[in-house]
């Protein structure tokens, strides 16, 4: 198993708020870059997450964690546009300050659930991202931005959500 250096970095998010996070580095060359996008109660220590990033750390790469709390008031009670500008702005600088970490070649997005949401912003501003490995666990297909996300992808993806979910739509 590669050797790695767990910290956080200093990502001002949305409304110059600080975006609480961890980034687990390799000690020598990466491989490439791993960021997770969690659920609303979801966080990046539950298995499915946390697993993910141990899978990742063993191929080689770099994890960036985000760790927001979109539970509480301000963003609960703020409009479905002023959310979806909160979901992309932390998405957008959790991403611009991994990339200044190295020159990462190779690039995997995981989102879960209302992380698939702010995953699919920066795919939609940010078009050299479609060619980036994707997972998408529980997407928000019921939004338009994710749906629309996931027809514009240029790279293998995985997708998948429970038939229990409220969030599974068999037409989708």
């Amino acid at each position: 198993m590669p050797e790695y250096i767990i910290g956080p970095l200093d990502i001002t998010g949305f409304d110059n708020h600080p975006l609480p996070n961890r980034l687990f580095r390799n000690v020598g060359p990466a491989r490439g870059l791993a960021v997770l996008f969690p659920g609303l109660r979801y966080t990046c220590d539950m298995p499915l997450l946390f697993y993910a990033s141990r899978l990742f750390l063993n191929t080689g790469l770099d994890v960036l964690q985000i760790n927001p709390d979109y539970t509480r008031e301000a963003f609960s009670s703020a409009s479905p546009d002023r959310q979806i500008d909160w979901l992309g702005g932390d998405a957008s600088a959790a991403l611009q300050a991994a990339r200044q970490q190295r020159d990462y070649d190779r690039m995997v997005l995981l989102g879960k659930s209302i992380g698939t949401l702010g995953m699919s912003i920066l795919l939609l501003h940010q078009p050299e991202l479609r060619t980036s490995l994707t997972v998408w666990q529980t997407p928000l297909f019921r939004l338009p931005l994710v749906e629309q996300a996931t027809q514009q992808l240029q790279a293998p993806a995985i997708l998948f959500c429970g038939t229990a979910d409220n969030t599974y739509d068999p037409a989708r």
